[in-house]
């Protein structure tokens, strides 16, 4: 009984899966970094406020950045998922 390991074939599975995760991380850090610059910018716009008109405007900003929070903890834990479900198979025919 011979067994052929299918090297080629689980070679394009395993850099296609690498691919497929590192754009995604990529992709992750972008949206991430994005988010931070906004509330970074948002937060100086307040601190140019009156006093008056940035208390106004506060409530609406820490709900901003809770809902960012959970946005980011979202794509974390996606990263996490894509992560655990590495390959582990191996790609083996008996013949």
């Amino acid at each position: 009984m011979k067994v052929k390991w299918q090297f080629g074939v689980r070679m394009a599975h395993i850099k296609s899966y690498w691919k497929d995760l590192n754009e995604q991380m990529e992709n992750g850090y972008k949206t991430t970094g994005c988010i931070c610059s906004l509330l970074h910018r948002i937060k100086g716009v307040l601190r140019k406020l009156p006093a008056s008109d940035r208390a106004k405007l506060q409530t609406r900003f820490s709900g901003l950045c809770l809902e960012a929070d959970t946005l980011m903890d979202d794509i974390m834990d996606r990263m996490k998922d894509q992560c655990d479900k590495k390959p582990r198979r191996l790609n083996v025919c008996f013949h």
